[in-house]
């Protein structure tokens, strides 16, 4: 479970393995935030991926419901990815750089489709301690660059042997989970 609050923004993410064998598993997850006082929204969500030389996403899908200045929306989607490579190899050490690009297609009802193609540059910066309410870990920082049709978002994440993420963060400052 983590929690954010940026620039207006605020809410809750909280995720478990489902389920996992040894080589392909699912993740389910819920999430919900606010913007101000006129924008609302929750959503839950399914993701399903394997592991084998590091974990890569397959599928991602789920239903939400909001408000937008009063105005109710529900809906459901899917996602399917064809990732260039993992998003988390096996192992990391400090330098380590890979890049992958995300291609697929996120359906959507209402909306209908939505084709996506973008690349996230990754780098292990440097090992660090992280105190979450989950305890206190020894986490690569990763930062990530996005680039999806020359705009670039940069943010990072704290990567746990054997536990995986313990926080994230789209600025400076991470997000306890």
């Amino acid at each position: 479970v983590w929690s954010f609050d940026d620039q207006g923004t605020s809410g809750t993410f909280e995720s478990r393995i489902a389920t996992f064998d040894g080589i392909v598993g699912t993740i389910e997850g819920t999430s919900s935030y606010t913007y101000g006082s006129s924008y609302w929204m929750e959503q839950a969500l399914l993701t399903e991926f394997h592991c084998d030389e590091g974990v890569v996403t397959d599928t991602s899908s789920g239903n939400y419901s909001g408000s937008s200045y009063g105005t109710a929306f529900s809906g459901t989607w899917e996602t399917t990815y064809s990732a260039g490579g993992p998003a988390l190899p096996m192992t990391i050490q400090s330098g380590d750089r890979w890049t992958v690009r995300y291609v697929g297609e996120t359906r959507s009802n209402p909306g209908g489709n939505s084709a996506f193609d973008y690349t996230t540059d990754y780098t292990a910066e440097e090992e660090e301690r992280v105190t979450v309410p989950a305890g206190t870990y020894t986490a690569w920082r990763l930062k990530m660059v996005t680039d999806a049709s020359g705009s670039q978002s940069t943010s990072y994440s704290w990567v746990a042997a054997g536990v995986v993420t313990v926080a994230t963060s789209g600025k400076k400052n991470p997000t306890a989970l």
